[in-house]
């Protein structure tokens, strides 16, 4: 009976629709400890932020006014602009920048998926190389 009973949670879990996530971190031990309360006071989080606008603006996304469903961690999320014309059946793409220890992350989720699309890639490597060249490898994860 056990047995039947943990066959059947794994498939209503592994039911679920798949989800494909690429992130960027960035180190910034000056925010260590800010809790979620925000700097876009903070010039590197500017900096940060201002980069990853510049990158996902050329693949069509907007930064989102909607503060209202917001999570107080997400600095910044993005939506699809007029620019962006997804193929018939796409996956919905989420792009957010939120605190996360130690600094900021950058995350894209596309659902339903099992892999990232090549643009999700190509953002999050571009945002990763920008990155690395304005605070360094070190601060880049």
């Amino acid at each position: 009976m056990r047995v039947l009973c943990i066959i059947a949670t794994l498939l209503v879990v592994s039911a679920c629709d798949p989800g494909a996530v690429k992130r960027v971190r960035l180190l910034i031990p000056a925010l260590t400890g800010s809790g979620d309360k925000v700097p876009l006071e903070n010039h590197t989080v500017r900096d940060a932020v201002g980069i990853v606008d510049a990158v996902v603006k050329e693949y069509g996304l907007r930064p989102d006014t909607n503060e209202q469903t917001r999570e107080t961690r997400v600095i910044r999320q993005y939506a699809a602009g007029l620019l962006y014309h997804p193929p018939p059946g796409a996956s919905r793409l989420n792009c957010r920048v939120e605190l996360a220890l130690q600094g900021l992350e950058v995350l894209f989720v596309e659902f339903p998926k099992w892999r990232s699309s090549p643009d999700v890639v190509k953002m999050r490597n571009e945002i990763r190389s920008e990155f690395v060249n304005q605070f360094g490898e070190g601060s880049v994860r």
